[in-house]
């Protein structure tokens, strides 16, 4: 009985020492566990619990093979859950940070950083600082495109700022300037917004509009041509014939139906206004009829000219009109000229009606006179 509680004492003491000893060498086998918890470094308080107090420790997991890494047997919100007081490494050149110093990163890098502003995100796989991709939340929006508070585009909301912490404008509100093309201008535009859109000597530049089925148009130049236009006969590769366009060549003429205006205003087609005002400019209102050393025209001269020529003095011919236009202002002035005419006609004409009226009521007098003798 003895030897038996003696065996059973070494078989126990051997057993404790076996589970409290520190397991090494290459590949010991697969070691199990059906129920409990495994501690490394502390008592455990989780299924796996590692703790290790020096600063170098760390965790390494995965495989060191191409392709290969590690995966979630199943998928909940959180699958890798880092301390909020601690970093984490993850691999050899990609990080996950709470709060750090440092903003000079090489190789590829993940960094996540808290502010009293907001967080940062930061997705890095730059060579000499070329690549990068930071978002900022400043408790109104995110900011992307800065490690400096200086971002290139803003979201606050549902609206969007490029080169504006605050856009309040629009939904796409942009300070500063535009530029689409590939080619550099030779001149300075003196504006701090403008859009430029800049193409070589064999491409067409335009800006296009297009509603689907009803409607398309662009604004642009032709290459090869000095002419700026707008024009609603878009085909869908280029500013087509222009025929219903409106052109600005570089001398300042407008042209509208017509590609080669030769004035300041070119119009090929109706013009209906409500109203027009056309400045006389030096030209003179013909009151100058009204004048009393104004010689207005026998009537009997009048009469030959008329006959002869098929036209009013100083009024173009219809084959004149034809070839060469109408001046509008000039031709105004002739027919108010001649209406003065006319009016002065007209009241000389009077003149001789009444004139003539008191002779024929002289000439009944007188017969009434010589009927009762």
């Amino acid at each position: 009985m003895k030897k038996q509680i003696l065996i059973g004492l070494i078989l126990g003491s051997s057993i404790l020492t076996v589970n409290a000893q520190t397991w090494s060498g290459s590949t010991p086998g697969n070691i199990y566990y059906n129920q409990g918890y495994v501690g490394l470094g502390a008592t455990p308080q989780n299924p796996l619990h590692i703790e290790y107090n020096l600063n170098n420790g760390s965790l390494l997991y995965g495989i060191n093979t191409q392709s290969m890494g590690t995966d979630a047997k199943s998928y909940s919100p959180n699958l890798f859950l880092i301390h909020t007081r601690l970093d984490a490494c993850l691999g050899l050149h990609a990080y996950v940070y709470r709060k750090s110093a440092s903003t000079s990163w090489t190789g590829g890098t993940v960094r996540l950083s808290s502010a009293a502003d907001g967080s940062w995100y930061s997705q890095d796989n730059r060579y000499n600082n070329l690549n990068w991709i930071d978002f900022i939340g400043n408790g109104e929006g995110i900011d992307l495109g800065s490690i400096d508070n200086n971002p290139a585009i803003s979201i606050r909301g549902t609206q969007v700022g490029i080169g504006t912490t605050t856009p309040t404008l629009a939904k796409l509100q942009i300070v500063g300037n535009i530029w689409a093309g590939n080619e550099s201008p030779n001149y300075t535009v003196h504006s701090s917004s403008k859009i430029e859109v800049f193409g070589t000597s064999q491409t067409e530049t335009s800006i296009g509009f297009w509603q689907q089925g009803i409607a398309s148009s662009l604004i642009g130049s032709k290459p090869g041509d000095m002419n700026f236009y707008l024009t609603n006969t878009y085909d869908g590769s280029n500013l087509g014939i222009a025929s219903k366009s409106i052109t600005l060549n570089p001398n300042g003429l407008v042209g509208i139906g017509t590609t080669s205006p030769t004035y300041k205003l070119d119009v090929c087609g109706t013009i209906r206004a409500k109203e027009v005002i056309v400045d006389l400019n030096g030209t003179c209102a013909p009151d100058f009829v009204f004048k009393s050393n104004y010689k207005l025209m026998d009537l009997k001269e009048l009469e030959n000219f008329v006959k002869t020529n098929q036209h009013l003095p100083e009024i173009a011919s219809e084959k004149e009109m034809v070839e060469n236009g109408v001046n509008m202002k000039d031709l105004q002035m002739k027919f108010l000229q001649k209406m003065e005419e006319m009016t002065l006609y007209i009241i000389e004409q009077n003149k001789k009606n009444e004139l003539q009226s008191k002779e024929i009521e002289l000439l009944k007098q007188e017969i009434e006179l010589l009927k009762t003798k």
